[in-house]
């Protein structure tokens, strides 16, 4: 495909199920939360299809009238579980190779700046992030485009010289609607038939092939 990209100078993350091994751990707060606290006793797939979502715009949804009070659970439910959440294997170490090649790296999340605050002490990647956009940040949250061009604005890049990478279709509509290429994180998605229906420019089965972008770096146009 050709969409006249310029060399490759910046790379946005999504948090959970991209660099932070969440799912199983999001899985069991939603079930605590919606059941025990909210009492909806939601199957197993309906709670799927709430991760991703800000968690605001969830209680929004099924709680209206108790925001503030759950998001205040939630957000103590995210921090028990926080010692029991890793990385993916060799996400760290391919930060770093990205950040020492020159490139500007940042995270664009759902998480909320409370979650995502608490999930920056826990992973301590301060040294190799240059922005850190919750979905609060911006006026909308993924799928608009509007976190993005918050943490390209901080990073100084044009989206043209920038990729958008994520384990949902949330992280691919927002970073087309941006105008950066899309890199599909293959090992942390749900239904990655969904990620390649964008047609993302980078499909990654495993973190370490990220570091392939370093190749963009001097490069004019689409990564092969």
């Amino acid at each position: 495909m050709s969409r006249n990209h310029g060399p490759l100078r910046a790379v946005l993350f999504d948090l959970d199920g991209t660099l932070l091994d969440s799912g199983r751990q999001e899985a069991l707060i939603m079930t605590r939360l919606f059941c025990h606290d909210i009492g909806l006793p939601l199957s197993e797939q309906e709670i799927a299809s709430y991760r991703g979502v800000p968690s605001r715009e969830v209680l929004e949804q099924l709680a209206p009238d108790r925001i503030d009070e759950l998001l205040a659970v939630w957000l103590s439910y995210h921090e028990e579980t926080l010692q029991a959440t890793p990385l993916f294997p060799g996400v760290l170490e391919t930060l770093r190779a990205l950040s020492q090649a020159g490139l500007a790296l940042g995270v664009v999340t759902g998480q909320n700046r409370a979650e995502l605050e608490a999930s920056r002490r826990h992973l301590a990647l301060d040294g190799t992030m240059g922005v850190w956009v919750a979905a609060d940040d911006a006026p909308f949250a993924k799928p608009h485009p509007a976190p993005l061009r918050l943490a390209l604005e901080a990073l100084g890049c044009r989206p043209d010289q920038a990729v958008m990478i994520g384990d949902s279709r949330f992280d691919m509509e927002a970073g087309r609607r941006a105008g950066t290429r899309l890199g599909a994180a293959l090992w942390g998605a749900r239904e990655p038939a969904s990620l390649l229906e964008f047609e993302p420019e980078y499909v990654f089965e495993h973190p370490q092939q990220m570091k392939n972008l370093m190749k963009g770096i001097n490069q004019k146009g689409d990564a092969p």
